[in-house]
């Protein structure tokens, strides 16, 4: 009956001892985890620092009648801390104004933002169109009267001759 209590102290010991060395073995492991972090983490801020500065995306092409066709021009802008105050608030026209939005908006700070839509499609699950290009123009989507998705207008440049 002795070796009962002295078996059971045994195995605890013991059992006990083995987490100590596969802790050391998983030291290691998330070292090496974690080294391999920091070298992704430093890369992907190169990547990041790249895209702060205002990216711009032009195309220039020919119109069916030869004449040059509008330039469109897609800027990312990132603000790091407060962003300027608007130019022109309430104005879809305005690429920046488009930046500012954000899931989860009402419809009243999204009409502060961006104005009035040409047309209204739908309730709780609303699309709100502001040219009538439907889809291929900008348009704000709401679930349950709260913005969803959005597509902002494109800006466009007239060509020069």
């Amino acid at each position: 009956m002795n070796k009962l209590p002295t078996l059971a102290i045994i195995t605890a010991l013991t059992v006990g001892t083995f987490p100590n060395i596969s802790s050391a073995a998983t030291a290691t492991d998330l070292q090496q985890q974690l080294d391999a972090l920091k070298i992704q983490v430093s890369e992907l801020e190169q990547r990041l620092g790249k895209l702060e500065q205002p990216a711009l995306e032009t195309s220039s092409v020919q119109s069916a009648a030869g004449q040059p066709a509008p330039t469109v021009i897609r800027e990312v802008v990132i603000f790091k801390g407060e962003a300027p105050p608007l130019e022109n608030p309430g104005t879809w026209q305005d690429p920046m104004n488009w930046t500012r939005l954000k899931s989860g908006f009402s419809f009243k700070k999204v009409i502060a933002l961006i104005g009035e839509p040409v047309f209204k499609k739908g309730g709780d699950f609303a699309t709100w169109y502001y040219t009538d290009k439907g889809k291929d123009g900008p348009y704000a989507k709401f679930m349950f009267k709260k913005l969803n998705t959005w597509k902002a207008p494109e800006m466009v440049i007239e060509n020069a001759q």
